[in-house]
């Protein structure tokens, strides 16, 4: 159980420092999943 909250931990750590070092790519990304999500939600109304 311990070696998988370390594993883990250490992996947040890695992604961070990924994110910090292209924030561009993580804007961009981040704003693609918005729109993505606001898509699903269209169709989910338009189908009811």
């Amino acid at each position: 159980m311990r070696q998988t909250v370390l594993t883990s931990s250490h992996q947040k750590k890695q992604s961070y420092e990924k994110s910090r070092a292209c924030p561009v790519i993580n804007i961009v990304s981040g704003l693609l999943y918005d729109h993505s999500a606001h898509l699903s939600e269209v169709e989910g109304t338009l189908q009811q």
